[in-house]
């Protein structure tokens, strides 16, 4: 194994909360869209008919119920992520693997497949596409992680907590394609 000044931190999870909540701007457009049609229908312009005034209104509720929904579900499930993740790293709970890659499978530039990386038997599927504040910088968008890296991978299932990186130590780890490593790789050790 590397020498522990060897690795560099690499990714995270943020500290900041704020960062918790990306993906709710477009809900809370729907919500701030049906409180304006709830509390200002008649002041919008009628392209239906005078009477859709109730429509609106009845729309704007809909959207509000909705979306708020949507908001409440997403911001408890971050909550709770951001509070149990923490937990895991602080409480030196988040499982670690170590070492150099055994499978490493890049996403390409189109975005259109995840980047896999496998490693003491586990397999990390992620995109830079992926609404998380878990690790998911693909190497074809500048993410650290490439075919030849030593890694320090602290872990819940298949979210990376905390990642450190030391580049081009190790023997170039083969490409098991899209579909990632044969099943028999997954928790062999």
């Amino acid at each position: 194994m590397l020498a522990e000044h060897d690795y560099q931190l690499a990714y995270v999870v943020p500290e900041n909360p704020i960062m918790w909540f990306s993906g709710i701007g477009i809900p809370l457009i729907f919500v701030a869209l049906g409180v304006v049609l709830l509390i200002f229908p008649h002041k919008l312009p009628s392209f239906v008919s005078p009477q859709s005034t109730s429509l609106r209104r009845a729309f704007g509720a809909f959207a509000c119920v909705f979306a708020g929904a949507i908001v409440l579900l997403v911001v408890t499930d971050r909550v709770h992520k951001y509070s149990e993740w923490h937990r895991l790293l602080n409480s030196e709970e988040a499982r670690l693997v170590e070492g150099c890659l055994d499978y490493f499978h890049p996403m390409p530039r189109s975005g259109n497949e995840k980047e896999i990386v496998a490693i003491g038997g586990e397999v990390f599927r992620y995109s830079d596409f992926d609404l998380t504040t878990a690790f998911n910088n693909t190497r074809s968008h500048g993410g650290p992680i490439g075919p030849r890296s030593a890694v320090r991978i602290w872990h819940d299932g298949s979210n990376i907590l905390k990642l450190e990186v030391t580049q081009n130590v190790c023997p170039a780890a083969p490409d098991p394609g899209r579909y990632g490593p044969p099943a028999i790789y997954r928790n062999r050790t």
